[in-house]
């Protein structure tokens, strides 16, 4: 909650001239600690934190918000000890650094991943990070094609080795055609889908094997490093209009546990078998392993759904990788959002609700640049549009319930009442009650139990 500070007596740590001009300090805003508020007192004590910036400035008002919301704003990088202790313990697990100076770099090292590990020259290679210190990698020399020093910033970037013992216990899905399907924008990619037609009973090729895959986090975070410690307090990464404040560090959200096209990466997975009206046959849990053939956006699953005959340039997809086809990529869309739509159908007949609240996108731009000229700082809003959800949204939205509900119906089997799972609260009966009294008006009945 926001307080006027003549209203919080400071014990100690008041501004130098508070108590003498107050009304100096009222274009602040300051984090402060509510400590005692006796009973003969109007006031209460407290303790003056932080000196945040300026009421009414862009970047003041947004860190009081989260500040005020409870969200944790520190940020791994700025806390050598913390990523230290995480970048040793990755270390033992395989992993092995590369420093780059720029993102087309670093595309092209992702890219190679597990296949030699080749670079081009005087770009980067792969070195180990031992004890947590960086070696520099790249040619001191380097130079511009102006013939200037290159002072481009440099990039620590992990890459994944993954244990040779890691596939005896994982199940393999890197011969199938597995696909991401995120924002334009997306750079932690955290979950993937394969769908392709299976044998039934009969022999005969009538059941459809579906699989939602999802980053195995757990593998390279014991549960006693300080980063593990920082996620649990944080529980989720929290989406601002401007920026997301992870949950996870760069190394693990943005590289090893994204799953990335064309490269290895681990997961946790839950498979179906089902059959042509969704109906679940069987269902298998268990860790896996997969290697995406393609990094989809919702904008081309769209095309593809709206536009099932369309003879795709490879320049109208992104890239896809090992020799898989367009035509692959296109029935696998088709496929899942064939059964889709199904399990939307099923799930809104045992009484699923869709609230379509409108949602607003901004158009933002930077204005602010630091002292090397870079941008940073305070984003504008240029425009403003309403979000449109398609059949895309809805195809990826319904498998994720889907895997939700399964994993929180396997919670509770085992763990029974110990089991922690998530659900909305009880409606209020009074408004349930004048919600059903609105739905009578257009010949919606609704009973209040």
């Amino acid at each position: 909650m926001r307080w006027h500070l003549k209203n919080v007596f400071f014990k100690r740590r008041a501004p130098t001239g508070f108590y003498d001009r107050p009304q100096d300090f009222e274009k602040f805003l300051y984090l402060a600690q509510l400590q005692e508020w006796e009973d003969d007192c109007i006031n209460p004590r407290g303790k003056l934190l932080d000196n945040l910036g300026k009421a009414g400035d862009v970047n003041a008002e947004h860190l009081a918000l989260l500040l005020v919301n409870g969200v944790d704003v520190r940020e791994y990088e700025s806390h050598t000890h913390v990523m230290k202790d995480l970048r040793d313990r990755l270390v033992k697990l395989g992993v092995e650094y590369v420093e780059v100076k720029s993102e087309e770099v670093v595309e092209k090292i992702v890219e190679s991943e597990g296949k030699n590990k080749k670079k081009e020259k005087n770009k980067g290679k792969i070195i180990p990070v031992l004890n947590g210190e960086k070696t520099p990698v790249l040619n001191p020399k380097a130079e511009d094609k102006n013939g200037k020093k290159n002072t481009i910033e440099k990039k620590l970037i992990p890459i994944l080795n993954i244990d040779p013992k890691e596939f005896d216990y994982r199940r393999d899905f890197r011969k199938e055609v597995v696909v991401t399907i995120d924002p334009l924008t997306a750079r932690d990619l955290d979950d993937a889908l394969h769908i392709k037609r299976i044998k039934g009973e009969n022999g005969e090729e009538d059941c459809w094997e579906v699989g939602v895959h999802i980053a195995d986090v757990a593998y390279f975070l014991p549960i006693d490093t300080e980063v593990n410690s920082w996620a649990r307090s944080r529980g989720t990464t929290v989406y601002l209009v401007h920026k997301a404040i992870p949950m996870l560090p760069s190394d693990l959200c943005e590289h090893l546990c994204s799953l990335n096209p064309g490269v290895e990466r681990l997961t946790f997975s839950i498979v179906w078998t089902m059959d042509d009206e969704a109906n679940i046959l069987s269902t298998w849990f268990g860790r896996s392993v997969i290697k995406s053939c393609s990094k989809l956006s919702y904008e081309h699953a769209q095309d593809i759904i709206e536009n099932p005959k369309k003879q795709f340039a490879i320049v109208e997809l992104p890239k896809i990788h090992d020799e898989i086809k367009i035509h692959q990529i296109k029935k696998t869309i088709t496929n899942l959002n064939f059964i889709a739509k199904k399990l939307k159908r099923k799930r809104f007949g045992r009484g699923g609700l869709k609230f379509d609240l409108p949602k607003l996108r901004f158009d933002l731009e930077q204005i602010n640049k630091d002292e090397k000229g870079n941008l940073s700082g305070t984003w504008i809003p240029r425009g403003l549009r309403l979000d449109q959800r398609k059949d895309s949204n809805f195809l990826v939205e319904e498998l994720m319930l889907l895997a939700n509900m399964e994993v929180a119906q396997r919670l509770y089997k085992y763990y029974d009442d110990r089991a922690m799972l998530r659900r909305h609260p009880t409606p209020k009966r009074k408004e349930l009650k004048n919600m059903c009294s609105l739905l009578a008006r257009f010949s919606t009945p609704g009973t209040v139990r």
